[in-house]
């Protein structure tokens, strides 16, 4: 019994170090660098995160309604293995994300592929030299983020069902949210058999963003300190 209670008593607090995170490196990042965030609420279901200023490198899908991004793929990693300005290799990063936006008229989604891309002090970005990638350097932002385990490739059920239970949630909990766009996260390699970690993001309303970002009393949030 007293091992039982020994799991358990470790187990919450890991979840609390987690929930406690304040711009730190989270351990699902693994060996790669990732965006800073800062966890402002955890409630049922999912948390609530602020996002500091971050670079991405982007590209559109060739489709509407399209599920699987190969080809989107892999014009980002060639972007990062010197297809740009400065020929460079660029260190993978995490996550990889995809942006949806959904048609209210027509009933279609639109979307996109990300590769998150670290900055460095005092260096310039590599520039895409593919005019189908471009870099897009995003401003301080808050999600509702569902996190959940398993293989997720593309816009997949699995990925649908988690994105309907986190919007599930925030009606149960009376938040607002921007209904037209969400986002889809993956953070491990195809490699990886276990404890892999994926996301589904919903946007805050920007009233309620700018309520959040308020409370965020640590400087880094303004002012990142450089990649290292």
């Amino acid at each position: 019994m007293n091992i039982v209670v020994s799991v358990l008593l470790v187990a919450v607090v890991a979840v609390n170090a987690e929930v406690g995170h304040t711009g730190d490196k989270p351990r699902f990042c693994g060996r790669y660098s990732c965006p800073r965030f800062w966890t402002v609420e955890r409630m049922p279901g999912y948390d609530t995160r602020c996002y500091t200023y971050s670079t991405w490198a982007v590209t559109k899908a060739k489709d509407l309604d399209q599920k699987y991004y190969k080809n989107e793929f892999r014009r980002l990693y060639s972007y990062l293995r010197g297809s740009n300005d400065q020929h460079k290799d660029i260190p993978m990063a995490v996550p990889v994300g995809i942006n949806m936006r959904y048609n209210l008229t027509d009933h279609t989604t639109a979307s996109g592929l990300g590769f998150y891309v670290p900055t460095k002090c005092q260096k310039k970005t590599p520039q895409p030299t593919d005019s189908k990638v471009f870099l897009k350097k995003l401003q301080r932002f808050c999600v509702y983020v569902r996190s959940f385990s398993g293989y997720v490739m593309g816009r997949s059920n699995r990925m649908y069902r988690n994105l309907g239970r986190l919007s599930k949630d925030l009606k149960r909990d009376g938040r607002d949210y921007l209904h037209r766009v969400s986002m889809s996260h993956s953070y491990n390699s195809p490699w990886k058999i276990f404890w892999r970690h994926n996301e589904v993001w919903r946007f805050l309303t920007k009233s309620k963003e700018e309520e959040l970002m308020k409370t965020i009393e640590d400087p880094a949030f303004e002012n990142p300190p450089c990649e290292m």
